[in-house]
């Protein structure tokens, strides 16, 4: 698990989306706030990986790249 957590952190940058962004989206109160802010960082070019399928169908609905896993 420590390669993993390394081998991410030299991939990424952590991304902070403000609340006045996500509450100016159309779909925050539908989907909620930690799923808008997926869809705002995802925005910037980050795939998603998520076992969430209303996410999933949001960010594809978007254009976004996003990879689904099952449990």
């Amino acid at each position: 698990m420590v390669r993993f957590r390394v081998f991410i952190e030299t991939l990424i940058e952590e991304q902070y989306v403000s609340v006045i962004t996500i509450a100016q989206n159309d779909y925050w109160l539908r989907y909620g706030v930690t799923d808008i802010a997926i869809l705002e960082v995802s925005r910037l070019g980050y795939a998603v990986i998520t076992d969430d399928s209303s996410l999933t169908n949001l960010l594809k609905a978007h254009g976004h790249e996003v990879y689904t896993i099952t449990k």
